[in-house]
């Protein structure tokens, strides 16, 4: 395979240390669907380069960013949350789910607007009109 020696490349408004990818498999496959979780990131959370694209991911995983890394990552679920609730459900502020792949089926992981739960999404159709 075809390798390249890239420099520091800008991920998220993060600088990532410079690597080396394979090209090869990158453009040999297709973008796989959906979208790439949106992470919460810990300040030390490592700049560990685990993958360069989608197809270096098994399954239906996706290459997202995290900071200044890469990881493979289960997409979004389709969907939009439904409206969240600004005062506290039960008392009780809890995070279930951190994203949706922590949710069963088609369950996503939403703001409760204290916390995080699984709901099942708010379902547009389009207007036809």
């Amino acid at each position: 395979p075809t390798t390249s020696r890239l420099g520091s490349i800008l991920w998220d408004g993060a600088r990532a240390p410079p690597c080396t990818y394979t090209l090869h498999s990158c453009f040999a496959f297709p973008v796989k669907p959906g979208e790439c979780p949106k992470v919460k990131i810990d300040p030390d959370y490592p700049c560990n380069q685990d993958c360069a694209c989608d197809s270096e991911c098994e399954g239906n995983k996706k290459c997202c960013p995290v900071g200044c890394a890469r990881e493979c990552f289960s997409p979004e679920k389709a969907g939009i949350c439904p409206q969240a609730e600004l005062e506290r459900p039960n008392g009780n502020c809890t995070e279930e789910c951190q994203s949706d792949a922590h949710c069963e089926g088609n369950q996503k992981c939403c703001q409760t607007g204290c916390g995080t739960s699984c709901w099942i999404p708010d379902v547009f159709l389009p207007d036809i009109s």
